[in-house]
């Protein structure tokens, strides 16, 4: 698979830092990384650079007040790759996690749509992934980046959603 574009959103519930490394090499700006806090635990310091901002999916909220058991959202299973390009947004779908071994042995399949940008794009899907997602840091460069995420800089900001603020697609 061709993965090339300014910024992306990586969702995953299983990642490893050969798969990241495969995702992020051909990536010019910053990624956000939708998984498990025990896969993300689980990267290198090499992997956790400042490029790579990491989120699980919000407990409080998948758990709500749904008083049947049996009707609660459990773990992370979705896979999907948001890659904004210079105009377009390319959105894979698939069975592929973000791990060395589904873009180098496993047979994956994956379905890559090319979309609008404004409608399909990473910050559209981040809106609608909404209270869903939960910023969690790991590792030293992750917590230096926490400390200004409380010092009040809004998660918005730091991953450059506002338009010509925060990290920005080069």
């Amino acid at each position: 698979m061709d993965i090339h574009g300014t910024r992306a959103l990586v969702i995953s519930p299983f990642i490893s830092d050969d798969g990241l490394a495969h995702i992020r090499s051909k990536l010019s700006g910053a990624v956000a990384l939708l998984s498990r806090e025990e896969q993300i635990d689980r990267l290198s310091p090499e992997s956790l650079d400042a490029k790579l901002h990491t989120y699980v999916l919000n407990k409080a909220v998948l758990e709500g007040e749904e008083e049947d058991a049996a009707s609660r959202l459990v773990g992370l299973h979705a896979k999907a790759l948001v890659l904004n390009g210079n105009r377009k947004a390319r959105v894979v779908v698939g069975s592929a996690n973000a791990t060395g071994g589904a873009y180098s042995r496993n047979a994956e399949m994956m379905v890559e749509f090319e979309l609008s940008r404004a409608k399909y794009g990473l910050d559209a899907t981040w809106e609608a992934l909404g209270e869903l997602k939960e910023l969690y840091l790991s590792g030293p460069s992750q917590m230096s980046m926490g400390s200004r995420v409380r010092g009040g800089v809004s998660e918005r900001v730091l991953w450059g959603l506002g338009r010509g603020r925060g990290l920005q697609d080069g």
